[in-house]
Parts: C-alpha cells; structure tokens; sequence
C-alpha cells in the first residue's frame, strides 16, 4: 500500500468515528498520520508501531490538545518526534486528560521525557535512551522503566512522584547523577537492576541509595545482577545510608553467578530486611572468568577472609533476618558448580533460628557435575541447625 492510500485508508477510518485504532507501518519513507486522527474525540486507543525500523512521523501529536480527550489507552513504539522542545510538555493532562496507559518504546527524538497525566494509572518506558524522566501522578499504581538510560553523564536525572504506585520495575538502566524519587507508600512489588560502571561517582552512589529508599515500604522485592554490586560498594564502605525494608516479606535475587562482588550485597540485602520470611535466589547462568577468581579483592575486603569467615562475621548484624526466615529456595541453572550455594546454605542452616523449609534445585547439569551436586548437597546432613523443625529438599 502506498503512503497516500494508507493516509486515505486512516482518515476514511477515523471519519467512521472509531473508538480503538492500531495502526503498523512499515514504509521506506516516512509516514505523517492525518491530522484529522488527532481531532477524533472518539478514539479511547491509539496504538502506532513502525515495526521494521523506519519511522512514524506524527508531526501533529503535539498539537492535539482538543481532539484526543477520551482516549484512555496510548501507545507508541518506533516513532520519531521531529522535535525534542515540543516533546517535553507533551504528555500532560491538556493533551490526554483521561489517559490511563501510556506505553512508549524505541522512539527518536526524545532525551528529555516529561509525563504527567493526571489519570494515568500504568507508565512503560522502553528503550528510549534518555537523559532526563520526570513522571508524576496521583493515580499512577504501575510504573517500569526498562533500557532507557545509557549514557548518564552529569546532566543526567529522574524524578518520579507517585504515592500510589503499587508495581515499580527498575531495569537495566544505568545509574543517573541524581534521583528525585518520592517514597511509595503503597508499593507491593518492586524489581529493581541497574547498570553499574566501573567506577561509582558519589553523586551516583546517593542516586542508587534513593533509588532503594523509595521502595522500603515494598512487600515483594526483586533485586538482579549488576545492583547487587553497586549494593556491595555501598556495604562495604559502611552502609549507613541504606533504609531498611520494614514490610518485605518475599525477597528474590537473580544473579549470573555467585561470585566476589555478589556476596557483600546480598549480606547487605539480608541486613536491611529484617522482616523477610521467603528468600529466593536464583542463579541463571555460567561465567567462567568468575569460577577462576579468587573470591576476595582489595576493592571489596582488605581482610582476605574466605566465604565461611565472611558469613560467620555477617551473623550478628544479620541476626533479625535469621531470626525471621522461614523458607530459603536456591535454584542453579546452569553447567557449573556453585560452592558458594554450598556455603551460603551451610549458613542460613547453622544460624536460621525459624528457618523451616530449604529447597535446593539444579537444572542442566551433565552427569558428572550432577553427581558432584548431590555430593556437596549430602554434606549439609552432616553440619549442626539452628531449628530442628527445618526440612531440607533437593531437585
């Protein structure tokens, strides 16, 4: 279909007063919506994706402050904003006063992203690669930020005010030179990896701190790979400035591999959640430059003591935490032995005073490293528990 068909094809359908257009485009050129799609006072869902890497142009979305009143639903995915300045106040509520779903994912033209439509209730942002996020919302209870900040340099920001938030998702972004996060004091769940360079600013390590803080009052927590890093640096160099979570009740970590810069920041995790009654750590693949390391390091613990000695030392500050651990599960995917499973199970038996169900699975193992698994998992019966109700499971 050429462009000029389609352009008649969309202005015929809108003129029907549709209530709901989904519209995917692949062009080699450009595509302009009609104007007339940003004056139809019926549409209540929009969705524009130009799904093979070319570019919807909607030269106009920035002036339908009349037409677009009873949409609820908006989606764009592949759009190219011609203009970044008219981007900024875009999505207000004099554009979209009855938005409720905004999803925006891969479009150009945008490194500032303002949003703060006053009925908005679910926010996804995806791979937008911006500098700058400034969302607020009195009704906004679902907001994920995925794969949109890579290159934070000093600039580099993002604010949210949300009190009723009740679902955040914080993924694989890097970590901004400052961050304006309201507490949510609503929040259920909350799933929380960033990015994190080499070398950690102060003003970075502030921004990580916040970014925990507004999720303190979360029940459900999720914390993945490289944050359990910036989570080490922060513990080792004192961790005052962390906030306990004082609702959480279910914690999971997901992690490449336990390794030397995991198992500071997971101690850290245990020591600012002593309310979790469910842990549950999965290990989702192999890297072998990890296996080969000496678990200590001068950047991590100048006193060079082994797993064992580093969990032993942690059992004090982490007492509230084992005191209240119910169910510890431990799932290893993956062709290579974990000791550090090994150990960090030996610990939470020895000194998890309530622990009452711990569950170790494995999967793609070959046979001789199965093997080698059951033995290590056959050591645990023979080391002393702090709760003789505990049932210990093996899969």
């Amino acid at each position: 279909m050429s462009s000029s068909c389609l352009h008649d094809c969309v202005s015929w359908l809108v003129n029907q007063k549709v209530e709901e257009l989904v519209l995917k485009v692949g062009s080699s050129g450009g595509f302009d919506l009609p104007l007339c799609v940003f004056q139809c006072d019926s549409l209540r869902c929009l969705k524009l994706d130009a799904h093979i890497s070319w570019f919807v142009s909607p030269s106009f979305l920035s002036g339908a402050t009349n037409g677009l009143g009873s949409l609820h639903t908006l989606s764009l995915a592949h759009v190219d904003f011609l203009f970044n300045c008219l981007c900024k106040d875009l999505f207000t509520g004099s554009s979209f006063p009855c938005l409720e779903s905004l999803t925006i994912q891969s479009c150009n033209g945008m490194t500032h992203l303002k949003i703060s439509c006053p009925n908005l209730k679910v926010v996804h942002v995806n791979s937008m690669n911006i500098n700058r996020l400034d969302i607020s919302g009195m009704r906004l209870e679902s907001l994920r930020v995925s794969f949109s900040f890579f290159r934070c340099d000093s600039e580099s920001w993002v604010s949210v005010f949300a009190p009723n938030l009740k679902t955040f998702s914080w993924l694989a972004n890097c970590i901004t030179e400052k961050c304006l996060i309201h507490g949510f004091p609503a929040l259920k769940t909350s799933h929380i990896n960033c990015r994190c360079p080499d070398d950690l600013s102060v003003a970075k390590i502030h921004s990580a701190v916040n970014l925990v803080w507004a999720s303190s009052q979360v029940q459900s927590l999720v914390i993945s790979r490289d944050f359990l890093r910036v989570l080490s640096k922060i513990y080792l160099e004192g961790g005052g400035l962390l906030h306990p979570f004082v609702q959480l009740q279910t914690l999971k970590i997901q992690t490449t591999s336990l390794n030397r810069h995991d198992i500071p920041g997971i101690a850290c995790l245990f020591k600012i959640s002593p309310t979790v009654q469910t842990i549950i750590i999965e290990i989702l693949g192999d890297r072998a430059r990890d296996n080969v390391q000496k678990w200590f390091d001068d950047s991590l613990d100048k006193t060079y003591c082994t797993e064992v000695q580093y969990w032993e030392s942690q059992a004090q500050a982490i007492s509230d935490f084992l005191y209240h651990l119910k169910v510890a599960m431990i799932h290893v995917k993956g062709s290579t032995i974990h000791q550090c499973v090994v150990t960090l199970a030996r610990f939470l038996l020895e000194h998890g005073k309530g622990l009452q169900e711990m569950v170790l699975s494995s999967q793609q193992l070959n046979s001789d490293n199965l093997s080698l698994w059951e033995n290590q998992i056959r050591l645990l019966d023979g080391f002393p528990r702090a709760s003789a109700d505990v049932r210990l499971a093996v899969a």
